[in-house]
């Protein structure tokens, strides 16, 4: 059975009426789009900051391209278990870097600074888990 051919079985067994058909097809067809894991933790770093790979990935020091790249590192080691160093080859980033921006959510003080509640909120609710 191909991907569309699953995706409409799957949608006609789950759906009770045409709302949930519209959500549920928009949902299948986002985590049909993701190649892994990995690119699930990028979207959402894009859906909450409102910037692009390219932003997020960059070497800029604004909060939120610093935010979206510590929450997408934090996430792939606690999650997914890889090592630092690896993480930064996936990025192309130093391992240093990449305990840098883990050791930044890790100490994150969430209950002092409402801009990092909001995404660390967020970005537990996107990924179903919390974070820290």
């Amino acid at each position: 059975m191909e991907k569309n051919e699953l995706k409409e079985f799957i949608i006609k067994e789950i759906c009770n009426d045409i709302t949930d058909f519209k959500s549920i097809r928009d949902k299948i067809d986002f985590y049909l789009s993701l190649d892994n894991e990995n690119d699930l933790y990028l979207r959402a770093a894009m859906a909450i900051t409102g910037r692009t790979r390219d932003q997020i990935m960059s070497n800029s020091r604004k909060k939120e391209d610093v935010a979206g790249r510590s929450f997408i590192f934090y996430a792939l080691r606690k999650f997914s278990g890889y090592k630092y160093r690896e993480i930064g080859e996936m990025y192309g980033r130093h391992h240093a870097a990449v305990i840098n921006c883990i050791k930044n959510v890790e100490n994150m003080d969430i209950t002092k600074n409402e801009y990092y509640k909001d995404l660390y909120d967020r970005f537990s609710f996107f990924l179903g888990k919390k974070l820290v």
